[in-house]
């Protein structure tokens, strides 16, 4: 497939170039991620028109989004273990003058999914946005990191998150505020959002470029304050096990939940 993806990025038809990217992206193909991040306002506003056979005739149809941008959406959301490369690719494609919303969203959440210390330097600074969604995801790959959760396969379908794993980064704190999903964040988006932010404030000087599994910090992480980081721990927000091992972050029982403030 990789082959008759080129042979259709390398058309001069906009559109057959425009089909054979997408599939090189879905791919995880880092050339093709540069090539998008290089020129994402042009090819998200590529005309993507659909056909269909009517009467023996075959017409063009239009329905949604009648350009790229949503395509690219999906497209970069399906990556699975992007290459060093393709991260910084993905890295670039967010910071691309010009990127639409739904772009940046697809790069994110392919972001959020790797787990591993070059995405998360480019998730970082979405806990700043203004989008709720990008701020989403920021939360979710930093905290899979923090928590030593293996980056997610979506090539292998549905899988939940392995829970158990020690890892240098992960406290007590750590676990408590570890959600994953634009929907389950967002239901407590400033309760994440504030953690995280402490968190990279104090540990992203910690994080050597190519952390390797298991290995510690160059110097002990800075001692958090019990009260100020547990005391805020929501009693909904956790659910063990039965068998004490597997699993995957519980969902909160909304009877339990306390008020924001």
């Amino acid at each position: 497939m990789h082959t008759i993806y080129e042979a259709l990025a390398a058309s001069p038809a906009a559109t057959e170039h425009l089909w054979g990217l997408l599939g090189l992206v879905r791919m995880g193909d880092a050339t093709a991620l540069a090539t998008l991040a290089a020129n994402v306002s042009q090819l998200s506003a590529t005309p993507m028109p659909a056909t269909r056979i009517l009467d023996g005739k075959q017409v063009e149809v239009r329905y949604g989004d009648p350009t790229a941008g949503s395509i690219l959406q999906i497209s970069l959301a399906s990556i699975s273990l992007p290459s060093p490369a393709a991260v910084t690719a993905l890295g670039a494609i967010l910071d691309a003058p010009g990127a639409p919303l739904a772009v940046q969203l697809g790069a994110a959440r392919a972001l959020a999914d790797d787990h591993s210390p070059a995405a998360i330097r480019f998730l970082a600074p979405l806990l700043s946005s203004l989008n709720p969604d990008l701020q989403s995801w920021a939360v979710g790959g930093i905290a899979s990191f923090a928590n030593a959760a293996p980056p997610l396969d979506l090539s292998k379908g549905p899988a939940g998150l392995h829970i158990n794993r020690q890892g240098p980064f992960r406290t007590k704190a750590t676990f408590l505020h570890w959600t994953i999903g634009a929907s389950n964040v967002r239901k407590h988006l400033q309760y994440y959002v504030q953690f995280w932010k402490r968190w990279w404030a104090q540990n992203s000087g910690l994080i050597p470029a190519h952390q390797v599994a298991g290995a510690r910090p160059r110097r002990p992480c800075p001692a958090p304050s019990a009260r100020a980081e547990y005391r805020s721990a929501p009693p909904w927000r956790l659910r063990r096990n039965p068998r004490g091992r597997g699993g995957s972050v519980a969902s909160e029982s909304p009877a339990a939940r306390p008020p924001l403030h």
